[in-house]
């Protein structure tokens, strides 16, 4: 019994969580509503909780990747386990006595990053499947 790739199912909650992180950040400066900067600090947690979760799973299917595409996986990776620390650090420097105050400065920068690697990683992941066809039956590379 061959067993379905958990890791494309995984990847959804800590994309969510990359991508609206910086877009709270972004939505706190403009309007200056607070609990936007709480929301941000959830979000960076939550790509890093999520992303380690994800991460496992994609680990488990590695190998199978790299026998098809060893580059483009190993970059899919890196960059992914880079925007999964970049939000965890990010996320270490949102939670003090009050995560309802804008953060500093260092660690918006942090999670704005994160987007960007994941933007780059994630395009490398629909690569991996559209392209060389990983984790696709019955399907030849092109």
């Amino acid at each position: 019994m061959k067993l379905h790739p958990l890791h494309p199912v995984s990847v959804h909650a800590p994309i969510a969580c990359i991508v609206f992180a910086p877009l709270a950040d972004l939505a706190a400066t403009l309007t200056q509503f607070s609990y936007l900067w709480a929301v941000g600090a959830l979000m960076t947690a939550g790509a890093a909780m999520f992303g380690l979760i994800a991460a496992s799973f994609g680990a488990m299917d590695f190998d199978r990747a790299y026998a098809k595409a060893p580059k483009t996986v190993s970059w899919h990776a890196v960059l992914m386990g880079c925007a999964v620390t970049l939000d965890g650090v990010s996320a270490l420097g949102r939670f003090g006595s009050d995560i309802s105050v804008a953060p500093p400065p260092w660690a918006i920068a942090l999670s704005t990053l994160a987007l960007i690697a994941a933007g780059v990683g994630g395009f490398l992941g629909g690569d991996l499947v559209y392209r060389h066809g990983v984790g696709v039956e019955g399907r030849k590379p092109q």
